[in-house]
């Protein structure tokens, strides 16, 4: 846990990160957006439809040329990449902040037989011991943490070999009382005055758990650009940090495979995450780079206003190095408007779509019957009138939703499919695609098959 954001605003990761002030976020969700159950401050971007089809093969797809992750030079060794995310100034920090120790005030009296009675300075071999023992539980998981010191019934040896080199006590006393922050710096988020925007937008009003880890977070982001070049192909997600404990900031989605946790807006590539900003429960992403305002009764720009969560976007773009890139995206930002407006920064787009997503009137129909009556495997494609996004649907188990500013209808692959189990009316008419055949090569669109691999 980390720093005051003020006082280590020099990476670069955090030099073009701003804050999104209410006031702002209520600018862009007037009529245009509609809050997840589980959080009012995560928005589905919630736009008309298209008021004029383009023209049948009309669409102009933007061109964007593949291009691998690139691995950098690496350290020789394995432990030296380590000590990279983890250097020894760092590490130093964190003993000088965990030797002071929390206010005697906040510890309060010692039980007689206290574990805390028994705490003496650490140093920072022993909090680099102390990494290596949490790495090594995440990946051989106990029950519980006592267990990893439990011997076995036939012998003295310990079942765990880093039980030699700490004890049970020890390794509890560290993980109640290190610390990777200055105390003294960490404050309190201070909320803007109905005059104004308060004194410190930018640093202030981050919430105190995230300013504890902020300074090793920039950290490894920055870190990790010595060591990959991102390939074109990328993706945004919220993910979920598994925590059970108490605080203002967890938020409870229960359909995720993590149900209980912080939430962070991830920008990854083949599983890596390059790049992340915190959500604050009930105000929404952290750090995004601010839209203008649109003036009062300027509907034209208002038109062109993204979402807070659509803004996730595109502040996570704008930290990687300048280069076109092709981002898939699910239906929890999927528009239109965002993505007329990552093809005017040269991004292509690809993703699964609502139909409150500024999707072609026609094809939110065929979605309102789930595609009754089409054929399995049937595309339907419609321009937008700009020939900028291409819009269509796909009929598989189900109806799918689909924008793109890279790939045309025609754009196909072969992929050896899967015949549909069960009996609904959709899944019988694949049956007749598939014949006696439980597995058969069938043609489906690129952009799908890019999308899902």
């Amino acid at each position: 846990m980390d720093s005051d954001d003020s006082a280590s605003s020099t990476g670069s990761a955090k030099s073009c990160i701003f804050v999104l002030l209410p006031e702002d976020i209520t600018a862009a969700c007037t009529t245009d957006c509609t809050p997840e159950r589980c959080d009012n401050a995560t928005v589905r971007p919630c736009e008309p439809p298209e008021l004029e089809p383009g023209l049948p093969g009309q669409f102009v797809p933007l061109e964007v040329p593949h291009r691998p992750a690139e691995v950098l030079e690496l350290p020789r060794q394995p432990v030296d990449l380590f000590f990279d995310f983890v250097p020894a100034e760092l590490v130093g920090r964190w003993v000088k902040w965990t030797n002071a120790g929390p206010p005697s005030a906040r510890l309060g009296p010692a039980q007689r037989r206290s574990r805390s009675l028994l705490w003496k300075p650490t140093t920072s071999d022993e909090l680099y011991l102390f990494l290596g023992i949490l790495i090594y539980m995440g990946i051989h998981p106990e029950a519980e943490v006592a267990r990893y010191w439990s011997v076995q019934q036939d012998q003295e040896d310990p079942i765990h070999p880093f039980t030699r080199l700490m004890t049970r006590d020890r390794f509890q006393l560290l993980f109640r009382r290190v610390r990777i922050f200055d105390a003294a710096l960490i404050t309190a988020p201070t909320r803007p005055t109905r005059g104004g925007r308060g004194r410190d937008p930018r640093g202030s009003r981050m919430p105190k758990v995230y300013k504890q880890v902020n300074e090793w977070s920039a950290h490894i982001q920055e870190t990790g650009d010595r060591f990959l070049r991102p390939g074109s192909d990328l993706t945004v997600d919220e993910a979920m940090v598994r925590f059970t404990g108490r605080s203002m900031e967890t938020t409870t989605i229960p359909t995720k495979p993590i149900p209980q946790g912080f939430k962070v807006w991830v920008l990854a590539q083949k599983g890596y995450c390059l790049r992340w900003l915190w959500h604050v429960h009930g105000d929404g992403p952290y750090g995004l780079v601010p839209q203008a305002r649109p003036a009062a009764g300027d509907q034209a720009a208002r038109k062109t206003a993204l979402t807070p969560t659509q803004l996730v976007v595109t502040s996570l773009l704008a930290l990687l190095p300048l280069a076109t890139y092709h981002v898939f995206l699910d239906n929890l930002f999927a528009s239109v408007k965002l993505f007329r407006a990552l093809r005017d920064q040269k991004i292509g787009a690809t993703g699964t779509c609502r139909k409150d997503g500024g999707i072609d009137k026609t094809l939110v129909a065929e979605k309102e019957t789930e595609g009754r009556g089409i054929p399995w495997g049937q595309l339907h494609a419609i321009s937008t009138a700009d020939r900028q996004v291409n819009q269509f649907t796909w009929k598989d188990n189900a109806l799918v939703l689909f924008l793109t500013t890279v790939f045309d209808e025609t754009s196909e692959v072969v992929r050896n499919r899967r015949r549909p189990a069960g009996n609904t009316a959709a899944k019988k008419a694949a049956w007749e695609v598939f014949g006696p055949d439980v597995r058969k090569d069938l043609r489906i669109p690129l952009a799908v098959d890019k999308y899902n691999h």
